[in-house]
């Protein structure tokens, strides 16, 4: 009985702990990167937005009997309620 509780293995505390501070330094150096990527990814899609808003107009403007100014209405109402979202 004796000999069997000698023979398990496992890690030391030591081992433990250095692995959990590996793990929250590569986490303290992902963070800002995920952050930043996710910034990255909302400014392409506001981009994106902006161009469809554009394509919208020109669509309206091209197939309808809109004139400017009511073509720029509809742009502005468009990026107005875009800007309630965000």
């Amino acid at each position: 009985m004796k000999n069997k509780l000698n023979n398990q293995r496992g890690f030391t505390l030591a081992e433990l702990l250095i692995v959990v501070a590996i793990i929250a330094v590569l986490v303290a150096i992902s963070i800002p990167i995920f952050t930043s990527k996710l910034e990255a990814s909302r400014e392409s899609t506001d981009a994106a937005n902006l161009r469809s808003a554009y394509a919208a107009g020109t669509t309206a403007l091209l197939t309808t009997n809109m004139t400017q100014q009511q073509t720029i209405v509809l742009i502005t109402r468009f990026l107005r309620r875009l800007l309630e979202i965000l």
